[in-house]
């Protein structure tokens, strides 16, 4: 695993060690393989097994941490900060922890948190809680060679009911300062970082602070993101000016490049364009660099297709002028949603004769020589001359044509612009469509750019 990653060159890897339950021979947290009697569970006596297997192996954790050092790429530990994947199994799940099954009192009730399956998290108010979660982060720190702790707090987006939020950011400041302190007293130079919600106000709605906690000094970094698929319009600026020029700021992906209704899923590690454009659009907005979360699913065996990521394709994304040259695509946002932590979506919307819509998209500029189109991705029956498009207030004009595109739950229409050079800039760019004597349900935008 750890090898695959530095082949392709990336230069982070962070390892999970911790769902409720954790995959390292713990002293403050059940394992997998210690709670035998869910392992004839229906769906997860199999992965239980592997588990107990590895576990009489090696320490997980120790090995791939190692390897990371062996392969001379920063090896770090990313702890998921309220885990509820059993949550489809609930109350009763072989994923649950003893510490929430035995304590129903300490759990979100699921009407007043968040949606979904973080509406019955652990939460965060209680003091044992975070006692809970502390213990595992001074076990890890104290005990395994790291460079970078990141704290999840976007998997899953949940930690206090939906009110008083002033005091819910107190107490997760409170608590980031105790986590600070866990880690400086290993006298090591570890980086702290926190993945979190896709904008400044959802983060604070989920009690994370983080222009206060960069005021304190007690973070090193930030990972932007949705919950569940992949942001095209982070607004990185934001974050940039509230946790100031100390304090890192990364641009995450999830394996879901969009989710474009009616149309079929796209996975970002499959498509080495994607993965060009989602990387140059951030770069050049001033991101410190992009982080790929769950890269690895598009290969489980219980995919309908299982296929290898695109390793070959990490060592180019932190490369803003190669990236420029490059063949690279660019998408606005869509898929799924989780009102916590993701961004307003654009898509879909509906235009009527004579009506025009704004969109936002994150860009970099072409390089030298380089050429650039938008497509506009419609369901409905247009012709070339009935859409027209401006760019940051400079009007392009009309499709240059329109062709049928992918057949899903409906057969959806694409239309091209050609976008002239220079038009295109690094960072926020609004685009302006305007729709004439038809109407039609526009599902998705992407710009796209040539290879030099």
């Amino acid at each position: 695993m750890v090898d695959e990653v530095a082949d392709g060159g990336a230069e982070v890897f962070l390892v999970c060690p911790n769902a409720q339950k954790v995959n390292y021979p713990s002293r403050v947290r059940e394992t997998y393989w210690d709670n035998e009697e869910f392992h004839g569970s229906r769906d997860w006596s199999q992965f239980f097994e592997k588990q107990k297997e590895l576990a009489q192996q090696c320490d997980y954790l120790e090995r791939a941490l190692a390897r990371c050092r062996q392969r001379s790429i920063v090896p770090g530990v990313t702890i998921r900060m309220n885990d509820m994947h059993g949550f489809p199994e609930w109350p009763k799940s072989p994923q649950f922890s003893r510490f929430y099954m035995d304590h129903p009192e300490w759990q979100l009730d699921g009407r007043h948190a968040a949606r979904g399956y973080a509406s019955r998290g652990l939460n965060y108010a209680i003091p044992e809680v975070r006692d809970h979660y502390l213990s595992l982060i001074q076990e890890i720190v104290g005990e395994y060679d790291i460079e970078v702790l990141e704290l999840d707090f976007n998997r899953f987006p949940a930690y206090f009911y939906r009110d008083n939020i002033e005091q819910h950011c107190t107490t997760m400041t409170e608590f980031i300062g105790e986590v600070r302190n866990a880690v400086d007293a290993t006298g090591r130079k570890i980086a702290l970082t926190a993945r979190i919600a896709a904008t400044p106000g959802g983060a604070l709605g989920l009690g994370l602070d983080v222009q206060a906690w960069a005021q304190q000094g007690t973070i090193d970094g930030i990972t932007v993101s949705e919950f569940l698929n992949t942001g095209w319009e982070l607004p990185i600026n934001q974050f940039l000016r509230l946790v100031g020029p100390d304090v890192a700021v990364y641009a995450g992906a999830d394996a879901a490049a969009f989710t474009w209704e009616g149309l079929s899923r796209q996975n970002l590690a499959l498509n080495r364009e994607l993965l060009r454009g989602f990387a140059a659009g951030y770069l050049a907005s001033g991101a410190d660099g992009v982080n790929l979360f769950n890269f690895f699913t598009c290969r489980e065996p219980n995919r309908p297709q299982p296929q290898e990521p695109l390793f070959d394709v990490l060592a180019e994304m932190g490369d803003l002028e190669g990236l420029r040259s490059k063949e690279r695509r660019h998408a606005t946002t869509s898929g799924f949603q989780m009102v916590e932590s993701d961004l307003p979506r654009q898509v879909p919307v509906e235009l009527s004769p004579g009506q025009s819509r704004k969109f936002r998209m994150t860009l970099a500029a072409e390089g030298s020589g380089g050429q650039g189109s938008l497509l506009v991705i419609f369901d409905g029956t247009a012709h070339s001359d009935d859409l027209w498009l401006y760019l940051n207030d400079q009007p392009i004009g009309c499709a240059a044509q329109v062709v049928e595109g992918e057949r899903g739950t409906f057969q959806s229409q694409v239309a091209t612009f050609d976008l002239p050079q220079g038009a295109v800039r690094d960072g926020t760019n609004e685009l302006i469509v305007r729709c004439e004597n038809t109407t039609i349900r526009i599902v998705g935008l992407e710009v796209r750019f040539a290879e030099k």
